[in-house]
C-alpha cells in the first residue's frame, strides 16, 4: 500500500476514534446529568419540607399508625442513617443558592414528592425514598397514591413488612384506598419473611376495603400457603381462583400439588391435576412428577402404618414365613394411578423423564408390585432413558419387600452391565430380600461381593445377614457374624443382638439367649421390649417357664413396660408346664397394668386350668370373658364341658353345652358324649335322647371329632 493511502487510513481511524469517544462522553454526560437532576429534586423537596415545617404553628403531629417513634418510616438515629441520607440532609440545610445556584422551583408539593421518590426508586435508593415519604407525612401535605405505592415497594426491597403495614394504615386513615398492586407487594414481602399469618391478614384487609383480588394476588397467596404446607387453604384458594376464571400459573398449581403430597393427600393432588387440564392450565413435567411423588409418599405411609403395627406386637412371629405379596398389594391403588399418570403424560405430549419414572417405580415398590416394577424399568430403557442407580435400588427394594431374593440379586448384575456400580443401599436391600426368605448363604455371598467391590458393609448389612440366619435357625453362623462385626470395623447395635437372640428359638439354646441378653447390656446397649420378648419367647418354646417369669420381673426392674405380647409369651410358657396358679396371676397382673386380655390369653388360661382339673376357675374365666364383651370360642367351651364332666359337675357341664347352640356353635363329639352322660346322671332321659338325635342328624363336618 502507498504511503499516501496509509496516511489517509490513519486519519480516518483517528477520526473514527474521536467520534466514538465523543459519543461515549456524551452518553456519560447525559447519565450524570440525569443523576444530578434527580438529586437536585430530592434536595429541593427536602429543603421545602424543612422550611414548611418550621413556618407552621400549632400543626398536627405526623400520622404514625400503629407504630411510633423509631418504628415509623424513616425514623433512625443519626448514626444509623445511610451515608447518602446524611449527605442529603446536610445539603438540605444549606441555603438554596449553595445547593443549586438557582431559585427554588415553583412546583406543587405533591409533584415534587412524586418526582423525588421516583428518582430514588430509579436509582435503587430505597432508604432515601422512605425518608422523603416520612418527611412528607410529617409536613401534613397532600400525597398521591403513587408516592405511597413507591413507599410500599421500598419496604419490599428492604424486607421491612412492618413499615409496609404502616403505610397501608396511613393511606386508609387519609381516605385513600390502596391499589391491589400495593397489597400484592405487601403479600410478597410477608411471604418472603415466612409470615403466612400476615398474608392472611392482608387478604382480609383487601376484603374490608372492597379491593378485588386479581390473578397476581391469588398466585402470590396460594404459593405462600403451599410453601407453608397449608395445603387445605392453598387447595381452596386454587378452586376459588379457577371458579372466578383467573388464569393461575402452572407454578402456583405445582406448589399446591407439592403441598398436598407432603400432607399425604394424594387424592387432592390428582384431583387438582385434572382440574388444571379442565380449566385450561396445561400441566408440565413438574406437575406430573409432584402427583406421582404424592402417590409414592402415600404408599410409604401405608407401609409405615403396617410396620408400626408389627413393632407394637413386640417383633415376634413366625420368622420362617416369607413376605406375602398379596398383603403388600393392598395399598389403596396408588401404583395403578401412578401408571395411569405416566400414560396420560405421553398422550398429552409430555415425555416422562427419569425423575418421573423413578417416582413411579418408588410407588410400585412401596406397594409390593415387584413384577410391574421390572416391567416399568424395562419400559424406561426402551424409551431411551438411562436408569440411574436410584432406579435400580428402588426396583431391588420392590423385589425385597416381596421376598424375591433371586430377582434382587440379578438386578445387581444388571446394574454393572449398565456401567454403574451398585452402592451400599443396593447391596443392603438385596441382603434384606435374602433375609425375608431365610436365604442366609446368598446373604453371606453378597457380603463378600461388597468387599470385592470396595464397599464396606455397615451395621444394616450385618444385621440383615444375621436376620437371614436367625429365620432358619442358623445360630452358629449368626453368632460368628456378631463376633466378627468389630473385626470388620462395624459396631454391633441392639438390633444385632436381638436378631442373634432370635436365632436360638429353634435350637433350644435358651441359656445362650439369656446370656446374650445380658452381654448386650454389658456392651453398653440398653435392651428394649423386643430384646426381652424375644428372649422370653425362646425360653417359652423350650419349656422354661420359671426363667420366663424371671425375665418378666427383670424387664419391669429395667423400667420397661411389658405389653400384651410379653404377658402372652409368659402365659404360653406357664400353659406348657401346667402352672395354672402362675397363669391366673398373670391375668390379674395384666388387668392391673391396664391391659385387656384377649381371646388368646383367656384361651391359654382356660386350657391350663382345664388340664389341672380346675373347673371352677374355668367357669369363672368364661363368665369374665362375657363381662368384658369377649365371646368364648368353641375350644374354651368344650374344655369347660370336659373338665366339669371329669369332676362330675354334671349340671355345669350341661349348662355350658346348652349355651353353645344358642351362640351358633357346635359342640365337639366328646362334648356330645359328656352331655349325654350328664343327662343320664341327672335322670334326664328324654333330654339325653334328644342330644343323641341331634348328634346323629348334624351335617357332616359340623361336629368336631377332637377338642
Amino acid at each position: 500500500m502507498a504511503l499516501s493511502e496509509l496516511s489517509v487510513a490513519g486519519v480516518a481511524g483517528q477520526e473514527n476514534n474521536y467520534i466514538s469517544n465523543l459519543l461515549i462522553g456524551r452518553d456519560m454526560a447525559q447519565l450524570f446529568l440525569e443523576m444530578f437532576v434527580g438529586a437536585v429534586l430530592a434536595i429541593l423537596w427536602y429543603v421545602y419540607m424543612r422550611k414548611s415545617k418550621s413556618s407552621k404553628k400549632g400543626g398536627l403531629p405526623a400520622q404514625r399508625g400503629v407504630w411510633s417513634g423509631a418504628n415509623r418510616i424513616g425514623a433512625r438515629s443519626p448514626s444509623s442513617r445511610q451515608p447518602a441520607a446524611r449527605d442529603l440532609e446536610i445539603k438540605a440545610t444549606r441555603p438554596q443558592s449553595e445547593v443549586t445556584g438557582a431559585p427554588r422551583a415553583a412546583e406543587a408539593p405533591i409533584d415534587k414528592c412524586k418526582a423525588a421518590m421516583a428518582s430514588c426508586a430509579k436509582q435503587g435508593k430505597w432508604d432515601i425514598a422512605l425518608k422523603v415519604l416520612s418527611d412528607a407525612l410529617e409536613g401534613q401535605d397532600e400525597i398521591s397514591k403513587v408516592c405511597f405505592a413507591i413507599g410500599v415497594e421500598a419496604c419490599q426491597k428492604t424486607g421491612d413488612w412492618q413499615q409496609g403495614f404502616w403505610i397501608l394504615d396511613v393511606m386508609t386513615k387519609r381516605g385513600l384506598t390502596p391499589a391491589a398492586s400495593s397489597y400484592n407487594t405487601i403479600i410478597s414481602t410477608c411471604a418472603k419473611a415466612e409470615r403466612i399469618d400476615l398474608v392472611n391478614k392482608v387478604v382480609r384487609q383487601m376484603g374490608q376495603q372492597g379491593v378485588e383480588r386479581d390473578v397476581i394476588n391469588y398466585n402470590l397467596v396460594i404459593h405462600a400457603l403451599a410453601k407453608a404446607n397449608q395445603w387445605k387453604d392453598a387447595h381452596a384458594g386454587v378452586h376459588e381462583a379457577l371458579e372466578r376464571n383467573h388464569d393461575l400459573s402452572v407454578t402456583t398449581c405445582n406448589a399446591t400439588i407439592s403441598a398436598c403430597a407432603k400432607a399425604c393427600q394424594w387424592q387432592k393432588a390428582v384431583e387438582l391435576l385434572g382440574e388444571m387440564r379442565t380449566r385450561g392450565v396445561t400441566p408440565n413435567m413438574i406437575s406430573y412428577s409432584a402427583c406421582i411423588n404424592a402417590l409414592a409418599k402415600a404408599s410409604k405411609e401405608t407401609r409405615q402404618t403396617n410396620a408400626d403395627s408389627t413393632r407394637r406386637s413386640g417383633g415376634l412371629g413366625d420368622s420362617t414365613q416369607a413376605a406375602d405379596p398379596r398383603s403388600n398389594a393392598k395399598s389403596g391403588g396408588q401404583w395403578e394411578r401412578a401408571a395411569e399418570l405416566l400414560c396420560e403424560m405421553k398422550e398429552e405430549g409430555v415425555a416422562p423423564n427419569v425423575i418421573c419414572y423413578n417416582a413411579a417405580l418408588d410407588t410400585h415398590a412401596k406397594c409390593g408390585q415387584w413384577e410391574r416394577s421390572l416391567v416399568l424399568l424395562q419400559a424406561m430403557m426402551d424409551e431411551g432413558l438411562e436408569p440411574t442407580i436410584t432406579s435400580f435400588s428402588v426396583t431391588i427394594g420392590a423385589c425385597a419387600k416381596s421376598g424375591q431374593s433371586d430377582r434382587a440379586v440379578e438386578l445387581l448384575n444388571v446394574i454393572k452391565k449398565h456401567g454403574l456400580q451398585p452402592n451400599l443401599i443396593c447391596y443392603n436391600t438385596a441382603i434384606d430380600a435374602c433375609a425375608k426368605v431365610g436365604n442366609w448363604e446368598k446373604a453371606i455371598q453378597l457380603l463378600q461381593l461388597m468387599k470385592e467391590d470396595g464397599i464396606r458393609p455397615d451395621v444394616i448389612s450385618m444385621n440383615g445377614t444375621i436376620d437371614a440366619c436367625a429365620r432358619v435357625g442358623e445360630w452358629q453362623t449368626a453368632e460368628t457374624l456378631l463376633k466378627n462385626m468389630k473385626a470388620w470395623g462395624v459396631q454391633p447395635d441392639l438390633i444385632s443382638y436381638n436378631a442373634t437372640i432370635g436365632s436360638y428359638t429353634r435350637s433350644g439354646n435358651w441359656e445362650k439367649a439369656v446370656e446374650l441378653l445380658h452381654e448386650a447390656r454389658a456392651s453398653g446397649q440398653r435392651p428394649d421390649s423386643i430384646s426381652f420378648n424375644t428372649t422370653i419367647h425362646v425360653c417359652s418354646k423350650n419349656g422354661q417357664a420359671e426363667k420366663a417369669k424371671e425375665l418378666l420381673q427383670e424387664m419391669q426392674s429395667s423400667r420397661l413396660q411389658p405389653n400384651m405380647i410379653t404377658y402372652g409369651t409368659v402365659l404360653d410358657a406357664c400353659t406348657r408346664v401346667g402352672d395354672w396358679r402362675a397363669a391366673m396371676q398373670l391375668m390379674t397382673d395384666m388387668r392391673s397394668k391396664g391391659l385387656s386380655p384377649g381371646v388368646s390369653s383367656y384361651g391359654m388360661c382356660v386350657q391350663v386350668c382345664a388340664k389341672s382339673g380346675r373347673w371352677q376357675e374355668v367357669l369363672e374365666l368364661l363368665e369374665e370373658m362375657r363381662r368384658n364383651g369377649i365371646q368364648p370360642n368353641s375350644v374354651a367351651r368344650n374344655l369347660a364341658i370336659e373338665v366339669c364332666s371329669q369332676n362330675k359337675e354334671w349340671r355345669a357341664a350341661l349348662r355350658v353345652f346348652q349355651e353353645m347352640p344358642r351362640d351358633r356353635m357346635w359342640p365337639s363329639s366328646p362334648s356330645f358324649d359328656f352331655a349325654v352322660e350328664a343327662c343320664n346322671q341327672l335322670g334326664q332321659w328324654e333330654q339325653a335322647a334328644r342330644i343323641t338325635e341331634e348328634a346323629d342328624s348334624a351335617p357332616p363336618g359340623m361336629i368336631q371329632k377332637t377338642n
